[in-house]
């Protein structure tokens, strides 16, 4: 029998477990962590409870309705503009009073809600007992009590969710009576403005759904001019509902001395501390929600300490993935030169065609190797990226960076989305939803490619490797702090130029510090390096390919040399690399590549190099072959290149999506000029001193 299909909507204050919840329901691999500004964009998944099929959507984190970042503009048109049939608002049960604010507003949206509150195992630790049975007392809301972390209460959930879907009371009423007491959370005056509204809308909209007119009538009577776009309402009718929502604003002003926002908001900030005190106890044994987390906040947060323990952590988190990646790395090299001398053997005694024996061995398994050799290295940095981010310390980071950022006429919440560019400048430039100024997302999202991608390390790593051995985590660490400071500097030029608007006072959430979860460190990494190798596999493969037709005709003996198409091509604009270190058409069509996914860099060059200028074939033959077309002066300034110019077509393609076609226009053009300048400067000191 097929099950009835339902669609819910999971909603919560960031960094509450919203997405952990949803990876558990789902079976997702979602993006999790210990800090804030996390989710950026609705995901949608599938789960089925024992008579439903559900779609769940998971929703960014927020805080509120009334704030101007994307991030919960997002959430707000969902509510608004979509049919679902329940809400899961989960809440951080350690802090249950500032949780229950949100609760209470979406109760506005007149659709059933569970109450999901999450983090149960941490409850004893600071002596509170949650009665989630009482809650139905107070608000027309059921509760469920779980850990999302540890699985605890999922079974209940799911029955809760099921049971809540098998019920028909969605709260359509227009009786003023039944409806306060279903909610009571509006102020009584507050609500005759709210009705007014309401009772218009209706008049003007008879078809439209009477849950959403209600919803929308409290966003006009709070100013909110983002709704008039939202209901099919003519000029006439928008003209209109604005007279009455000021008219009713003033009303409110008179009677309270404060907008209806803030009369909304300290209205139900008196009603979450009632609903807490009634569902809930804390004993005076228990302890501080942050007591822990204040005492370490001390070092971590401190503008000076603060930023060396961020530097310090930095470096040896390179130091640590050098260490013990190395082993795994030069283990899969052999492996792949193994396997070039046997597939080699293999396509001599079977009498291959030339062009099929080529292919493989000169065009495919060079670059294969070149860049799979690094997957251990992708994996543990990710692995330790993955506890730093459960641990809680990237908030802090955040935070500790605000007068850093200020700089770049930015605050600390912009340092989250660079964080997240070591990853990927993708979810990066995303993550600058969260931002609330139009200025601040420009910026953040100009000088985001800036900072180094995972794509970019395989780079790193197989120049650090020949050309500075004794030193390669101290190389890369340089590469990142350089690509950081820049990115301020930018971001400092750019408000110059473009924005002159006021600097915004940094608000942040600062989670406790929790042990880190081995599971989700080691189920985030699995994702990243499966992420990574899917990258290889459908990049490399396909541009290999092409570079190899390219660099083999029209005659197969001039393979890889400036006879060939490629060559002939290149060889005419590679002089302008010349003053850089790097002259080589070679390294120019690398570099060419390296704009469809910054892998391929290395990939190119396994692919045109290890044939040119040496007698010895094999793979482990690469590194030997890379030293006629480098010294160590003309690689750091090839490093520098590659960190700074143009990004890959996926981030260049959100920067449009994100930002707009001049801004993308804008952040080639800076890049191309910014890596040229900079690597002139590198390669014209390290021939001073290296």
């Amino acid at each position: 029998m097929e099950k009835n299909e339902k669609k819910i909507a999971i909603i919560g204050n960031p960094n509450s477990g919203k997405t952990t919840l949803f990876n558990l329901l789902t079976g997702s691999n979602q993006k999790t962590g210990n800090w804030s500004g996390v989710t950026v964009e609705r995901i949608e998944g599938k789960f089925e409870t024992e008579n439903f099929s559900v779609t769940i959507v998971d929703l960014p984190g927020l805080w509120g309705f009334f704030s101007d970042s994307l991030d919960e503009t997002i959430a707000k048109k969902f509510l608004i503009e979509e049919d679902f049939d329940l809400i899961l608002t989960i809440v951080d049960g350690t802090m249950l009073e500032r949780s229950l604010i949100l609760t209470l507003s979406l109760l506005d949206r007149k659709v059933p809600i569970l109450l999901v509150i999450n983090m149960c195992d941490e409850l004893e630790d600071y002596g509170i007992t949650i009665y989630p049975e009482k809650v139905k007392q107070f608000i027309p809301v059921d509760a469920v009590l779980i850990s999302a972390l540890k699985s605890i209460g999922l079974e209940k959930l799911i029955e809760a969710i099921d049971k809540k879907l098998a019920q028909t009371d969605i709260l359509e009423s227009d009786d003023k009576e039944e409806f306060l007491k279903n909610n009571g959370i509006l102020p009584e005056d507050f609500y005759q403005q709210v009705d007014l509204i309401y009772k218009k809308l209706k008049e003007f909209l008879p078809n439209y759904s009477k849950s959403k007119l209600w919803y929308c009538s409290i966003f006009f009577l709070c100013m909110d001019s983002s709704i008039y776009d939202v209901l099919p309402l003519s000029i006439e009718q928008k003209l209109y509902i604005s007279a009455l929502a000021k008219e009713g604003a003033s009303v409110l002003a008179r009677q309270y001395k404060q907008d209806p926002v803030n009369i909304l908001l300290d209205y139900r900030y008196s009603k979450a501390k009632a609903l807490t005190n009634e569902i809930s106890k804390k004993k005076e044994t228990g302890k501080t929600r942050f007591s822990l987390s204040d005492s370490i906040d001390r070092i971590l947060t401190s503008r000076f300490l603060g930023l060396i323990v961020f530097f310090i952590a930095l470096f040896l988190l390179f130091q640590l993935t050098f260490t013990f990646s190395k082993p795994l790395s030069n283990l899969i090299t052999t492996g792949f030169d193994l396997l070039s001398k046997i597939l080699e053997n293999v396509t001599t005694k079977n009498s291959f065609q030339d062009f099929i024996k080529d292919l493989l061995l000169k065009g495919l398994l060079p670059p294969l190797s070149a860049v799979g050799s690094f997957v251990p290295v992708i994996a543990i940095l990710f692995f330790l990226i993955a506890l730093l981010e459960d641990s809680g310390y990237m908030a802090r980071a955040s935070f500790m960076s605000d007068k850093l950022m200020h700089i770049a006429g930015l605050h600390g919440k912009s340092f989250i989305p660079l964080i997240l560019g070591f990853g990927c400048n993708v979810p990066a430039i995303m993550a600058a939803r969260t931002l609330e100024t139009p200025k601040d997302r420009i910026i953040t999202i100009l000088i985001s490619p800036l900072i180094s991608c995972s794509a970019r390390l395989p780079i790193y790593l197989l120049f650090v490797s020949i050309f500075f051995p004794k030193n390669p985590a101290l190389i890369v660490f340089s590469l990142y702090l350089i690509g950081l400071i820049l990115a301020i500097l930018i971001g400092r030029i750019f408000k110059k130029i473009f924005f002159k608007y006021d600097e915004v006072t940094l608000l942040i959430d600062l989670p406790p510090y929790r042990v880190p979860s081995l599971k989700n460190a080691i189920r985030s990494m699995s994702t990243r390096v499966a992420d990574f190798i899917k990258r290889i596999i459908i990049y490399i493969l396909v541009a290999s390919m092409i570079l190899f037709f390219l660099s083999y005709f029209p005659d197969k003996n001039s393979y890889g040399s400036d006879k060939s198409i490629i060559g002939k091509i290149a060889s005419i604009f590679s002089p302008i690399l010349s003053p850089l270190g790097f002259g080589y058409w070679q390294i120019l069509v690398s570099l060419i590549f390296g704009f469809i996914g910054k892998e391929l860099v290395v990939g190119s060059l396994a692919t045109l190099i290890p044939s040119i200028n040496s007698p010895v074939h094999g793979i482990l033959n690469f590194p030997n072959s890379l030293m006629v077309f480098f010294n160590p002066a003309s690689a750091y300034a090839f490093l520098i290149f590659t960190l700074l110019y143009v990004p890959c077509i996926a981030t260049v393609a959100i920067i449009r999506k994100e930002a707009g076609k001049k801004w993308m226009w804008i952040s080639i053009a800076y890049q191309l000029a910014l890596a040229y300048v900079a690597s002139f400067v590198a390669y014209s000191i390290g021939k001073l001193f290296i």
